[in-house]
């Protein structure tokens, strides 16, 4: 049974809905469970409105029928791939700045910087997060002393 908005209702109402109720087959009187239900399934038969049945109708079989396959299609994909070996890559090498020997020396504080903007960002080598944090600092540096630019 589908689920109507709540109506307003008299006593009188409800005990007509009621009395209606009780002169009900027994498949229709297991739906009326609370006075609200009651109520709608009254005042659905006096009104003319649709069918009141428990059996689901055609449309609602292919609904479960959709739904169905669906849960079917979920479970493929969540169901865990053959694994296949990938082909060996070679590591790519960051290109060196010039002038530079390829080597930083820095603290422990600097490099765990270094490690969270590289995991945050996920960038793929030190160097980005280095220019990165570079980049940003003299931007900041820049915008605090107005003589500083390149």
């Amino acid at each position: 049974m589908r689920v109507l908005p709540p109506e307003a209702y008299t006593n009188r109402e409800l005990a007509q809905a009621y009395s209606w109720l009780m002169n009900q087959p027994e498949q229709i009187q297991r739906l009326g469970t609370t006075k609200e239900a009651v109520i709608c399934l009254y005042k659905r038969a006096v009104r003319g409105g649709e069918p009141i049945h428990e059996s689901p109708t055609m449309s609602s079989d292919a609904f479960q029928s959709d739904l169905k396959n669906l849960a079917d299609v979920v479970r493929s994909f969540e169901a865990p791939l053959p694994t296949q070996r990938s082909p060996n890559v070679a590591p790519t090498q960051v290109p060196q700045v010039p002038g530079t020997n390829g080597s930083i020396e820095l603290d422990d504080k600097s490099w765990k910087m270094i490690q969270m903007v590289k995991s945050e960002l996920n960038l793929s080598h030190d160097m980005e997060a280095i220019r990165l944090l570079v980049k940003v600092g003299f931007e900041r540096v820049s915008s605090v002393l107005p003589s500083a630019s390149i």
